[in-house]
Formats: structure tokens, C-alpha cells, sequence
């Protein structure tokens, strides 16, 4: 999925999994929400939506060509 641009990563979770430790996967998951607003801060409104169509249109290629 990241090859295809359909996701930027991955985010890890706390030793232990998220169902062990809510509290710090709350913490890392607002970090890691906070980077990425940061980021689309910069956009403007066309390239957001065009960034928007592009995601969507990998989207479908990418569940037109999966293989099972």
C-alpha cells in the first residue's frame, strides 16, 4: 500500500500493543495527527482537492489490480 501512495506510513505502537497502553497510543496518535495537519496547513484549497482526486484514483487503481 505505500508503494502505491495510499498510505505515508505506519505508526507503531507501545511495547505491549495499544490495548495495553490507551494512554501513550492516544499520545503518539495526536503527534502523529498534529505532523500531519502541519503539513496540509501549507495547501492550498486546489491543491488539496487535487491532491484528493490523485488518492482516489490510486485508490481505485490499486483495488482494480490487487491480487488476492
Amino acid at each position: 500500500m505505500f508503494d502505491f501512495k495510499l498510505i505515508d506510513g505506519v505508526i507503531k505502537e507501545p511495547l505491549g500493543g495499544a490495548h495495553n497502553n490507551p494512554e501513550e497510543m492516544a499520545k503518539i496518535l495526536k503527534r502523529e495527527i498534529k505532523k500531519h495537519l502541519i503539513d496540509l496547513k501549507d495547501f492550498t484549497p486546489k491543491s488539496k482537492s487535487t491532491t484528493g482526486l490523485r488518492n482516489f484514483l490510486q485508490w481505485a487503481f490499486f483495488l482494480k489490480n490487487k491480487r488476492l
